[in-house]
């Protein structure tokens, strides 16, 4: 499912040196379990009562269910009468449009936060419930879902409000949380097929599938000993634009301490190669760079023989053939300049090749964290920022 390959570098493995189980004990695998499905299946009246979901959250409570989101409806083509809504940011203008727009009475409401003291998560949430309350709709049990630490705020909230409320384990932190109910339950709501989801992610967990995770961290740790202090990430796939957003905070708030850690650079094929490709190619030798490409597509365009095209004959060209040439050409072009090159090709996009690129990328983290010897599962500054917002504003 995933093959990985490397060019301009000699990787020195040291793999056998790394116990497995220690990658098997680390939280993301932990928890990684089935029992989410069978607890789901008392949650089908949710589905059938309404036809709009808002999800509230940021960062890693969020990017991974806007990652299933952009598969189900885009890639999927399921243009079904559900809509979802995210609020990410606590931008006016942003939650303006959505709340503004939505029909309170056929939404459902998600609010995830580890803690439930995010603020930007606190003050939507406000906003949400004034609302409900001005429509008289305070039967909140029925209309709202609260995800967090089972002793958290939300528990707390929830309680009060008589709400539903669904635990995220207290050693998961959020950017780790896409195997539990912080994303799974809003997988459920948009119906996707979270046993091969589920199923593809602990299948995969054998030792090749380590050793791949593990050879792409060292490839990163070992050019950043050689100087490339930015690691771009180049998927050639608009619909993971949202999972190149997950893996950059995966990656900068697990890596970033004691000095230590490089920048994790996201781009997307063939947007980027108009932007930045430049500087790629006759810029500062400081990156190197992993390829993320999709083989088949489930759609496709053909320019037919018999019929005429302008500027480029493009007949009998398909529109994948033009883009994987573009991925393959840009390649090339990196390969040719010597610089560090990692390429990982998955066949198709479909829930069991998502489950398996969030495991792999929380493995290679993992990896990393103990070449660069740090702890990948707190991010203490984060946690000082927030306290000082939090002062600022006398709350």
């Amino acid at each position: 499912m995933l093959n990985l390959s490397f060019e301009n570098i000699n990787l020195k493995s040291d793999f056998e040196k790394f116990p497995l189980e220690d990658v098997y004990k680390a939280p993301f695998i932990e928890h990684l379990k089935f029992d989410y499905i069978k607890k789901y299946k008392n949650f089908e009246h949710i589905k059938e009562n309404f036809d709009n979901f808002v999800i509230v959250g940021i960062g890693g409570s969020i990017l991974a269910s806007q990652t299933l989101y952009e598969f189900k409806y885009c890639y999927q083509n399921d243009f079904s009468e559900k809509k979802f809504y995210f609020l990410d940011n606590i931008d006016p203008i942003k939650v303006s449009e959505i709340l503004l727009n939505i029909p309170f009475g056929k939404t459902f409401f998600i609010f995830i936060s580890k803690s439930g003291k995010t603020l930007e998560t606190v003050s939507i949430l406000n906003l949400i419930l004034l609302e409900l309350k001005a429509r008289g709709l305070t039967d909140f049990g029925k209309r709202i879902c609260f995800i967090g630490s089972p002793n958290g705020e939300f528990f707390k909230l929830s309680k009060k409000l008589k709400a539903l409320f669904l635990p995220i384990p207290i050693n998961l932190p959020g950017r780790y949380s896409i195997f539990s109910h912080a994303h799974l339950f809003n997988a459920f709501l948009m119906d996707l097929n979270l046993e091969e989801f589920l199923y593809s992610a602990i299948d995969s967990l054998d030792k090749d599938f380590l050793e791949k995770a593990y050879l792409s961290a060292l490839f990163k740790y070992q050019t950043y000993l050689e100087g490339k202090n930015i690691q771009v990430l180049l998927a050639y796939s608009s619909l993971l634009e949202k999972f190149l957003a997950w893996y950059v905070q995966l990656s900068s708030e697990s890596l970033g301490k004691e000095k230590k850690g490089f920048t994790p650079l996201k781009c997307i094929g063939t947007i980027d190669q108009h932007s930045i490709l430049q500087l790629f190619l006759a810029g500062p030798s400081d990156k190197a760079f992993q390829f993320l490409t999709v083989e088949k597509f489930p759609k496709d365009f053909k320019f037919k023989k018999n019929k005429k095209t302008y500027i480029y004959n493009l007949r009998g060209l398909k529109l994948s053939e033009i883009f994987q040439a573009e991925a393959k050409k840009t390649y090339l072009a990196l390969k040719q300049n010597k610089h560090p090159l990692s390429l990982l090709k998955i066949k198709s996009l479909n829930e069991s090749s998502l489950a398996k690129l969030f495991l792999f990328y929380m493995i290679e983290i993992f990896y990393l964290s103990k070449f660069l010897k740090v702890n990948p599962f707190d991010q203490p500054e984060v946690d000082k920022s927030k306290k000082l917002i939090l002062n600022f504003l006398k709350l």
